[in-house]
């Protein structure tokens, strides 16, 4: 299996693309669960997770495919989710 195929999406996925620290958008309100991926765990995806949990729709972050600059930061980044949305959202 390739990288390319490893991270091709579902043909049926909703794909939203960030233009600020967060992914979050007002349609997400519609869903019950949003899976949670990309760079920077520490700022834009924490950022995110939290914008989607305050509106009451679960993220869930794919850990696997979250980075940030440095290990440390993603670290710190994954405790902070990890307290704050709960490791049942975490895969």
């Amino acid at each position: 299996m390739t990288m390319k195929n490893l991270l091709k999406p579902k043909d049926d996925a909703i794909i939203y693309t960030k233009t600020g620290y967060s992914s979050y958008l007002p349609e997400m309100k519609e869903f019950e669960e949003i899976h949670i991926c990309g760079f920077d765990t520490d700022a834009c995806v924490y950022k995110t997770a939290m914008d989607i949990a305050e509106i009451g729709v679960r993220p869930v972050i794919l850990k696997d495919y979250c980075f940030s600059a440095n290990q440390e930061f993603h670290d710190m980044g994954m405790k902070l989710l990890e307290r704050n949305i709960g490791t049942m959202n975490i895969k």
